[in-house]
């Protein structure tokens, strides 16, 4: 596993956290996020084999257009990429949006049925024709709530799993591995989680796996590689940080990796995406700046033993066990599920303060006041421990 900055051409990338970065095939479409002072509605798109940025013009009649905003959802679905949700800090959206990836041009689809609230950070995940949308924010609380959308019919349902669902979070990661969405991590606003659930949309049914996590985290981001999942950076309730772990599905366990070359700095709220073998890092946020770089992390032959696992798994067969090698610098902590954010975090601020440490205002209550002071969802405490700071990420 090697890292390199990738030399990009073309335009330059602006910078941003809180976007979306989606595959459709060598080339990542890149859409919306924010900077320290404004949301984004740019499409752009990143060309995984010849490292160019380009800004194509798009289509899309008044209205069908998506309004800048960041912390939304972007999904492939055949040919379109789906965008959900969002906010541009102060408003909370449940719009949904449809870019034709042939003709870049947007529209509005026509849906029915019980769509999801207003929320961002939340997950959005593809089985099969469905699309399953879980947890985030809408100003209020931390949700916790399951959708789903048929985008064969273009209609919402809401959910009512059998298991004892994960409380309500966002900015956590999600992933679709043997056909059950995986979530991990994340936060509610006043604490951060490291626990690891899993849903099966065949036995519409939550099921918290008992493993030993990682540090809590919220604002990573992964992909998928054969029966792993691989999770670079994020923010541990301290700090951001710039660690790469894998989650073994099948041996249910966490490691850390030891990587060669030169990593990306520490970074939360950025984009991850496999292509061909290698892992993408675009853009993120380290609580000064948002970054404008691309990072590339080789997986060949960790990809190709992972794809060789995958498929003898799936034919009965008992793969290999391989042994990763020893970690250097960020060992794995068996930690509680979840830790209370520190008091740079949950201390309320100023409006003009710019810690360095996240605000997850999605989850608070709003304030009347200029500035988004927060609490934890399920409180109405004012107390300084229930509290965050205005909304900055």
């Amino acid at each position: 596993m090697h890292w390199s900055k990738a030399p990009t051409n073309g335009i330059d990338f602006m910078g941003a956290r809180s976007h979306s970065a989606t595959v459709v095939g060598h080339r990542i479409f890149v859409f919306g996020g924010s900077d320290r002072d404004e949301n984004f509605n740019d499409l752009l798109i990143f060309d995984t084999e010849t490292l160019y940025w380009s800004k194509p013009e798009t289509h899309g009649q008044k209205g069908s257009i998506p309004t800048p905003q960041r912390a939304h959802s972007a999904t492939l679905v055949g040919t379109r990429i789906l965008v959900f949700g969002g906010g541009d800090g102060s408003n909370y959206f449940n719009d949904l949006y449809s870019l034709d990836t042939k003709t870049l041009t947007w529209s509005k689809p026509i849906t029915s049925g019980q769509c999801p609230g207003p929320r961002r950070a939340h997950s959005a995940n593809l089985v099969g024709s469905k699309l399953w949308i879980f947890g985030g924010g809408n100003g209020n609380k931390a949700l916790n709530e399951l959708y789903c959308l048929d985008t064969m019919t273009m209609t919402w349902s809401q959910i009512t799993p059998g298991g004892t669902p994960p409380i309500g979070r966002g900015y956590h990661i999600s992933e679709v591995i043997d056909g059950k969405i995986a979530i991990i991590g994340g936060s509610d606003g006043a604490e951060c989680f490291s626990d690891f659930h899993l849903y099966s949309p065949s036995k519409n049914t939550w099921k918290k796996v008992p493993i030993k996590g990682p540090t809590p985290m919220l604002s990573h981001a992964s992909v998928i590689v054969g029966r792993n999942i691989v999770v670079f950076g994020g923010h541990n309730a301290s700090d951001y940080i710039n660690s790469l772990q894998t989650f073994d599905l099948g041996r249910r366990k966490w490691e850390d990796r030891q990587t060669s070359g030169t990593a990306p700095e520490p970074r939360g709220y950025h984009c991850c995406c496999f292509v061909n073998h290698r892992m993408f890092v675009i853009g993120g946020y380290d609580g000064t700046q948002c970054f404008k770089d691309v990072y590339m992390l080789d997986l060949g032959e960790f990809a190709a033993n992972e794809l060789v696992r995958k498929k003898m798994t799936l034919q009965g067969l008992t793969p290999p066990v391989t042994t990763p090698p020893p970690s250097q610098g960020h060992p794995t902590s068996p930690l509680a599920s979840s830790q209370p954010l520190p008091s740079s975090i949950t201390s309320p601020l100023s409006k003009s303060a710019r810690p360095a440490a996240p605000r997850i205002a999605s989850f608070g209550v709003k304030s009347s006041s200029a500035a988004n002071i927060t609490t934890s969802g399920a409180s109405s405490s004012s107390s300084p421990a229930n509290k965050l700071s205005p909304n900055q990420v």
